[in-house]
This record gives C-alpha cells, sequence and structure tokens, in this order.
C-alpha cells in the first residue's frame, strides 16, 4: 500500500516539535529514558520512500509496508549511545523520508544529514543548514521542504528548498526569534509555524503562510504557554489543531485547541490536567482523533464536544494517521501491541504493527557498524533473563510481542545473536559525553534580546 503525506493530516508534536533532540522539550516532562520506546513515525512520500520509526535506541526502517523493520543503530548517524543504557545521551533525530526514497535525520546538535539507502549518510553541505539547528521539517505536496531552526546562528527563522539544496530563508529573521516548528497543508499553499519571541517578556506566535511559504503572518498571540502544533484537515487547510501546555516541573497541564479560521479562532475542546496529550490528527470527514499518555486513543465527532474510546492500547506516545488507517506509538513495549499499534477500521481492531518479531536486525551494509548496538539492544532488552544457576526464565525485561524473537541471522547480515552478551564500548562514554556536553550548550546557548 502506497501512502501520501500530501493527502493525510499528521500528529505534528509528537514527530517534529517535543521528542528529544528536535527542538523542543520532552513530550512527557520526566519520563523514564531506560524505557525502549518510539517517539515518532514517518509514512512514506510516495511509493518509493520508506517507512521510518524514530526511537530511542535507532532508526526503524521499512520499505515493505511495515512487514519487517531494520535498524539504523545511533552511531551510524554520528550519534553516540554510552554505559550500558542504549538510550543514554542518544538525542533521538528529527527525520523526513524524501520523494524517491532519499532520507534526512537532524545533525547533532546542529545541521542536517541525508542518506540515498540509510547506509552511508553525508552531511547537506548548505551554509544555511550547517550552523543552525533544525526544529522541524516538513513537505508540501509538490514536493517542497521546509526546515525551521531553533538555535545556532543568527538569524533564525523558516527556510525552504524544491530538492533538498540549497536553503534559502524565507520568514522574517531575528536573534531574538526562535521557530519551534512549521507545518505544510495538503493544499500546496498554507503553512503554519510557531515563533518564540524573546524580548521584556518571552511569548509565542502562531503564523500562516497562504502563499506556499513566501510570507509569514501572526494570526494568534500566547504569552507564558507552550505552543504546539498539532494537524491540519487534508480537506481544509483553515481547520487546525494545536495544543497549549502549561508546566511546572514534572506537572503538566495540556489543553488541545481547534481552530477553523486559519488559526485566527481558536477554541479549547479539551483540557486534561497531569495527563500528557501525545498526538493529534484529523481523519476524514473531520473526525478528531487524540493521543494521552496514559488515556489512550479517543475520538470526536462532533467537534471535540464528547470523546470516546478509539481502543487500541492503553497507552499512547504519538499518533499518526494515513489513508485508510491510524497508527500509535506505546510509552513502553507492551505483549500484546509491541511498540506500535495500528487500526485500518477506525478503532474497530488494532493489531500490533512493530514488534521484536518484525525487526529483523542492522541494515544489512550497516552490519559492522551497529554489530554491537545490536548485540546490547538483545542482550539488555529482548533476551531471555538469566538466572543465577545460568537457567532462562520465559519472560524477557522488556516484551515487544510478536513470538519468540527474531531469525537466529537476520536479513543479510551476520551480527545478530540470541541471549548473547554485547561488547561493551569501553572507549565511547567519554568522547561521546563531551561530544553531547558541547553540543548541549550550543544548542541551549543563552539568546538574549536586541538593545
Amino acid at each position: 500500500m502506497t501512502r501520501a503525506l500530501s493527502s493525510v493530516a499528521v500528529a505534528f508534536w509528537a514527530t517534529v516539535v517535543l521528542a528529544k533532540g528536535e527542538g523542543g522539550e520532552g513530550d512527557v516532562p520526566c519520563e523514564s529514558s531506560l524505557v525502549p520506546r518510539p517517539y515518532a513515525i514517518r509514512l512514506p512520500s510516495d511509493a518509493d520512500s520508506p517507512l521510518l520509526v524514530a526511537t530511542n535506541f535507532g532508526i526503524l526502517i521499512s520499505r515493505d509496508d511495515g512487514e519487517t523493520f531494520e535498524v539504523i543503530c545511533p552511531e551510524a548517524i554520528e550519534r553516540f549511545t554510552v554505559d550500558s543504557g542504549l538510550q543514554f545521551l542518544y538525542s533521538t533525530p528529527t527525520l523526513m523520508g524524501l520523494p524517491g526514497g532519499a532520507i534526512l535525520a537532524t545533525r547533532y546538535p546542529l545541521g542536517l544529514l541525508r542518506s540515498e539507502d540509510g547506509c552511508d549518510w553525508a552531511i547537506v553541505d548548505d551554509p544555511v543548514l550547517r550552523t543552525r539547528a533544525v526544529s522541524s521539517l516538513t513537505l508540501t505536496p509538490s514536493g517542497t521542504l521546509f526546515a525551521s531552526f531553533s538555535s545556532g546562528s543568527d538569524p533564525l527563522g523558516i527556510a525552504q528548498s524544491a530538492d533538498g539544496l540549497p536553503f534559502t530563508l524565507t520568514s522574517e529573521q531575528s536573534n531574538s526569534f526562535t521557530y519551534n516548528g512549521v507545518m505544510a497543508a495538503a493544499d500546496d499553499l498554507t503553512l503554519y509555524a510557531v515563533r518564540t519571541e524573546f524580548g521584556p517578556t518571552t511569548s509565542q506566535r502562531l503564523l500562516v503562510s497562504t502563499d506556499a511559504g513566501a510570507s509569514f503572518a501572526p494570526v494568534q498571540s500566547v504569552d507564558d504557554l507552550t505552543l504546539s502544533l498539532g494537524a491540519i484537515d487534508a480537506a481544509d487547510p483553515n481547520r487546525l489543531l494545536l495544543r497549549r501546555r502549561s508546566m511546572t516541573v514534572c506537572a503538566v497541564t495540556d489543553t488541545l485547541v481547534l481552530d477553523e479560521a486559519g488559526g485566527t479562532f481558536p477554541v479549547d475542546v479539551a483540557t486534561l490536567e497531569d495527563e500528557p496529550i501525545t498526538g493529534a490528527v484529523i481523519r476524514p470527514g473531520g473526525e478528531l482523533w487524540i493521543a494521552t499518555w496514559t488515556g489512550g486513543v479517543s475520538k470526536s465527532s462532533d467537534g471535540g464536544q464528547n470523546w470516546v474510546p478509539a481502543g487500541g492500547p492503553a497507552r499512547a506516545r504519538c499518533l499518526v494517521a494515513g489513508p485508510g488507517e491510524v497508527l500509535a506509538c506505546l510509552p513502553s513495549p507492551d505483549p500484546k501491541w509491541g511498540l506500535v499499534a495500528r487500526t485500518t477500521d477506525d478503532g474497530a481492531t488494532w493489531v500490533p504493527f512493530v514488534t521484536w518479531g518484525n525487526i529483523v536486525g542492522p541494515l544489512p551494509c550497516l552490519s559492522d557498524v551497529c554489530a554491537t548496538h545490536w548485540q546490547k539492544l538483545q542482550a539488555s532488552w529482548i533476551s531471555p533473563a538469566r538466572l543465577p544457576d545460568g537457567g532462562t526464565a520465559d519472560g524477557r525485561r522488556f516484551d515487544l510481542g510478536g513470538g519468540d524473537g527474531p531469525a537466529e541471522v537476520s536479513t543479510g547480515c551476520e551480527c545478530a545473536v540470541r541471549g548473547g552478551r554485547g561488547i561493551p564500548n569501553r572507549w565511547v562514554p567519554l568522547a561521546a559525553l563531551a561530544l553531547v556536553l558541547v553540543g548541549v550548550l550550543l544548542a541551549r546557548r543563552s539568546r538574549q534580546p536586541t538593545s
């Protein structure tokens, strides 16, 4: 089945704005970093592009509509995992599959990486990109790529590219602005963006472009809250979902906002205290779907006035929709649903979509690069638990479902082992930690307004 991003409304804050390394705070404050989980799903943009799942143990890539997934480990995209936890200090990248099959991934801490096949990754050599941190990527139906920037060299703004190179800054730029996200509608003309403005007070503005990104105008302002883009109705570019968040340490209050007037008339349709909203989509016919951290997936057919359960997992980490389907990430592996669950009948039935059984190993071309990572993944998360007497328990530390695990050797690879112990990377921690700390300082450097 071919999926086209241009024809669907995709949950945005879970896939771009708020996952680690994607330009914002963690989507769920104070969540444990020691549990394997997906953060975002990118559906194919055409028949030749892959299905991508960003996780805290690497990128999962599928070119057979999710029948099997192969792993691109963090080391392959210039990111490192240290210590015994595979995801420790690993910053999950923002991903984009381009028409034709190329893949983009944000480079930590600045710029973009591009690969034609997932094997060889090269820095996108563009002066606009290489000195700025990309906070989001979006693709219009005609194939124009837009990137927003949250830190790096001034000025910051939104850049666009017709074919991946070169990029041109098109929005208003200033050293007192950061851009937290940009999202394209299905009409090929309308785009929305969120800009944070620094001054005597900090505020956020929702921006809209109705001329294919040539210009952006502010339509809404929010003070002392965190505003995120959600989804755009594929049938109506003026109908969109947003999320407002107020947060104190680990406690959040999230509000789902429906705007049916191009960003000029926001209406609160759901407010949840201490329950993070992790995704939302607009289904064909205008039905609203929402995902929450512990409340699962719900839907509303009356514009958010009433909500009913949509079935599926009881907890959800992200939500994404394609033609005839909805997929939900789980916040931790589930024996019933795996890592990602899927419905193709509007929630009447859900099935596991990403499980341990269909993660077959690293890409063959990365078998050497990802060997240690793959062994550690199986040893620490998947393999049967070893008992003091040398035997094995039936349960695993985290059960991804999908049967008893992968084949003895994954497709095209010779690095898969069952129940083996990975070789510790004892040389990695200090170098990786130094690199990450430098990146954090660059990415989070203090931004002072001009006098």
